[in-house]
């Protein structure tokens, strides 16, 4: 007589997709750590404030995917209520909406994907209330 049990029959079951799902977020962990190494190097091998700025503007002009640790560094500027600072934010924004106005589909790491200037809108309302009508005016 088998004597498997319930426990035993959901583990074989769940054994291969869970092993699956595990090296996907290996794969994917991997693929984040290098997409947040890109803005680190960037700081890294500026030798001013002024040059990381012009490495990063650039960065954000091309680079297909967004990642977190770039909405981490505008949550700061945010967050820290400076002038100089929530002026940073606001020009790295506006650069992502000028992308989406010239119909470019921009990626975010574990989030839908910016694909107009709407769903950028949306976003900044929720992170960054207070600067969203300085992104959004038409005369920058």
């Amino acid at each position: 007589m088998n004597t498997t049990t319930l426990g035993e029959i959901v583990e074989l079951q769940w054994k291969p997709i869970l092993k699956n799902r595990t090296e996907q977020n290996r794969t994917e962990q991997k693929r984040d750590k290098r997409k947040m190494n890109e803005i680190k190097k960037l700081s890294e091998s500026s030798k001013s404030a002024s040059e990381y700025n012009i490495k990063l503007d650039e960065y954000l002009r091309t680079t297909p995917e967004i990642t977190e640790e770039l909405f981490v560094a505008l949550d700061e500027a945010y967050g820290y209520d400076a002038a100089t600072t929530i002026s940073w934010a606001i020009s790295k924004l506006r650069i992502l909406r000028t992308r989406l106005i010239n119909k470019e589909e921009i990626k975010l790491t574990d989030k839908e994907p910016l694909k107009t200037e709407e769903d950028l809108k949306q976003l900044v309302k929720t992170r960054y209330p207070s600067i969203s009508d300085d992104i959004f005016k038409d005369n920058y």
